[in-house]
């Protein structure tokens, strides 16, 4: 296995040439305590920062990158979370991994991040 995911360089605005890891940690997300749980079409989904490193950690994997790279987010959130109820956070992750899977397989990468309502996506997905 190669370097993990969260010691990658990100690229998201205000945290180029940082880490995926220092992203999550940063005061912006309370030092990696903060999860944003999104409701689309009766059902929940991890958004904000952490569903923004699930969704490059997903592409990661599907390009052979790195096959623990979701694991890798996942870990650091169930590590840092505090005050939620890890059953519903991991449920919730769960489920923002595989819609993003299955939205990239079928190539709907525009239509990304799963979690936000004006993702339109077909009522099977």
């Amino acid at each position: 296995m190669g370097e993990s995911f969260l010691d990658q360089l990100c690229d998201e605005d205000g945290f180029r040439g940082q880490t995926w890891g220092d992203f999550l940690t940063s005061d912006q997300n309370n030092g990696g305590e903060f999860v944003e749980l999104v409701r689309r079409k009766d059902k929940v989904y991890v958004g904000g920062m952490y569903g923004v490193a699930i969704e490059e950690a997903c592409k990661h994997e599907l390009s052979g990158a790195n096959p623990q790279a979701v694991g890798q987010v996942i870990d650091l959130m169930e590590a840092r979370a505090k005050g939620y109820d890890m059953k519903d956070i991991m449920k919730a992750a769960e489920r923002t991994e595989e819609k993003t899977k299955k939205w990239l397989r079928k190539g709907k990468h525009k239509k990304l991040p799963v979690w936000q309502p004006e993702s339109s996506g077909s009522s099977s997905d």
